[in-house]
């Protein structure tokens, strides 16, 4: 135990003789939505998936600029000028204007090949940007089921030490009683103590899953942005609770 606390200190870069006390940050509780709730969280929350959705924006105009460069175009210009000191017969100010309309007669089909290289670019980004979807989909349900199955095993562990202890109560009660052996009570003592270790390792277990959770999300508050809706949902969610959790 004491080298286990000598060593957080020095990941944390502390003086390794620094002596505290660890609280754990979440209350060992399932959780409470399903996992397309959190799945819509992080669709709205990872930074990956807004920098997706630019980049197919940005495609998407230059794919259209493309496409208009054999289209006609128009150029409107005009000047203004003012003469300081005007000769004999000069205007002291003149104005001019322009408009040029340009019609592209032969484009030796280049326009068409940038266009459709702009739209298969624009197609790939698509379809990149489903996969990056799927891809945090996968991620965050299995960050969701690691979750369930840590807490079930926490609960199977909290179980099995209630049995231990109870059978420590008999053992030691028959010891008292004169009708069984001092062997039983050690050995009794010896599986509560392996007992607490089962179920210290479960929630240690769920406190790590519960922080995968939160890394797949993309966030330590598992709670829904109100003011920040993305298109690609998961579908319909339920009512937001609030939750307590730390990374």
């Amino acid at each position: 135990y004491q080298l286990a606390k000598q060593r957080l200190n020095s990941v944390l870069g502390r003086p390794i003789d620094t002596e505290f006390e660890l609280a754990g940050s979440y209350d060992l509780q399932p959780a409470s939505q399903d996992a397309r709730y959190y799945l819509e969280i992080a669709l709205s929350s990872r930074p990956e998936v807004e920098q997706a959705q630019l980049a197919i924006d940005a495609l998407e105009y230059l794919r259209k600029a493309e496409e208009r460069a054999a289209l006609p175009s128009m150029t409107i210009s005009g000047a203004y000028q003012r003469n300081l000191d005007p000769g004999f017969g000069q205007a002291d100010q003149q104005t001019s204007a322009a408009a040029t309309i340009s019609f592209p007669i032969v484009t030796g089909g280049v326009v068409s090949a940038n266009a459709k290289a702009a739209k298969e670019r624009e197609e790939r980004a698509k379809i990149q940007f489903e996969q990056l979807l799927l891809a945090i989909g996968l991620e965050v349900h299995s960050a969701f089921t690691r979750l369930q199955t840590a807490h079930k095993n926490y609960l199977s562990a909290q179980q099995n030490l209630v049995v231990a202890e109870e059978a420590l109560r008999l053992a030691q009660l028959r010891y008292d009683e004169g009708a069984g052996i001092l062997l039983d009570v050690t050995i009794a003592q010896s599986e509560v103590i392996l007992a607490q270790s089962s179920r210290e390792v479960a929630a240690f277990q769920v406190r790590t899953a519960y922080a995968a959770l939160q890394q797949a999300v993309g966030k330590d508050s598992l709670t829904k942005d109100t003011n920040k809706i993305i298109n690609q949902s998961a579908g319909p969610a339920g009512d937001s609770n609030q939750e307590k959790g730390n990374s």
